[in-house]
């Protein structure tokens, strides 16, 4: 069955090689449709992905004359003529398992057969990986020691404020089933075409709201998020290149200190606004529907509140959205409810 490999890339290093793992380890590599969109600050800073059949890839370029967006990305790479059965919803920065595309479609099928309608994705947090200094990789041994799928089993209502941060994620079981779990972890994602069709990308939400925005649409339109044991993918969390002399997330391969981050902060605000809108069931889903979640999820029903100054309250939520990154030398702050 044919398979849509969407993935994005900000200012990637290896992006190149996470196109490569995920043509060469599938068991039907002709069978992929590669859309990707890759941001970069020059243009021959971008991937060289001629490898790849040109029938089988729509490759967009960007520079970083201005910012966009996370789900922007995400939603061009929806823009495409390819005809195909499935989508995978992924990232520059993975790398791929011996014949993930066979074992998604299986791990899949599991997911829907505890469903009365199919409607089901996979979605979880991979191991990860590292690189070395002469550029080659490491899976085991890795200084995490994250070398086991995640996944987001229950909210942390003592700790998770929507839109800041992830929730709590704990081991899945080791064994052959699969385990519903409460929110979309977009490294990877696995359905049916029909999900996306269904539930196109908005494009203005920003990074750190956009998973439990999506998370909740797609819950209360239906559909339930599973995870697997079985390693599909590798996740280069940290991205700790080599030669690099920065602190790795924030200050190399986050937009918020680069030329764009006042746009960055922008839209970031904005889209803690939309978030507490479609929370509260002003933006487009049904309050109800939205506290079926929770109970579901255990989200705090709190957070399910109107709130008029959600983009700069500072005494209920503790900080504004990523406040630790706004200004790095304050240092990382946890942020309560």
């Amino acid at each position: 069955m044919k398979i849509l490999v969407s993935m994005v890339a900000y200012r990637e290093r290896h992006l190149e090689k996470s196109v490569r793992s995920c043509y060469e380890n599938a068991d039907h590599p002709e069978d992929l449709f590669f859309s990707i969109v890759s941001e970069q600050y020059y243009d021959d800073l971008h991937a060289d992905l001629s490898f790849i059949p040109p029938e089988q890839i729509e490759y967009k370029k960007y520079d970083l004359s201005e910012y966009r967006g996370v789900l922007w990305s995400r939603a061009k790479t929806m823009e495409n003529d390819f005809n195909y059965d499935y989508i995978l919803i992924t990232c520059g920065h993975n790398l791929f398992a011996k014949s993930w595309d066979l074992i998604s479609l299986v791990e899949l099928n599991k997911a829907k057969s505890k469903t009365t309608d199919g409607k089901a994705l996979l979605a979880f947090c991979g191991p990860e990986y590292e690189y070395n200094e002469d550029g080659s990789h490491k899976i085991e041994n890795i200084s995490t020691q994250n070398t086991v799928n995640k996944y987001h089993k229950k909210m942390d209502t003592d700790f998770y404020v929507p839109g800041h941060g992830f929730p709590t994620i704990v081991t899945v079981p080791d064994d052959n089933d699969v385990y519903e779990c409460v929110y979309l972890q977009f490294s990877y994602i696995f359905g049916d075409k029909k999900y996306i069709q269904e539930l196109p990308f908005e494009a203005d939400i920003n990074y750190h709201a956009e998973e439990i925005y999506v998370t909740v649409k797609t819950w209360c339109a239906g559909w339930r998020i599973f995870a697997t044991a079985k390693k599909l993918y590798f996740h280069d969390t940290h991205k700790k290149y080599p030669e690099d002399n920065f602190e790795p997330r924030p200050s190399t391969h986050r937009p918020w200190l680069d030329m764009n981050k006042n746009a960055f902060w922008k839209q970031s605000d904005e889209s803690m606004i939309k978030l507490n809108l479609l929370l509260s069931g002003n933006g487009g889903i049904e309050l109800d529907k939205v506290l079926e979640y929770c109970d579901f999820s255990g989200l705090n029903k709190k957070w399910c509140e109107y709130i008029p100054n959600i983009d700069t309250l500072d005494e209920e939520i503790g900080l504004r959205h990523a406040y630790v990154w706004r200004d790095p030398s304050t240092g990382p702050v946890i942020v309560k409810s």
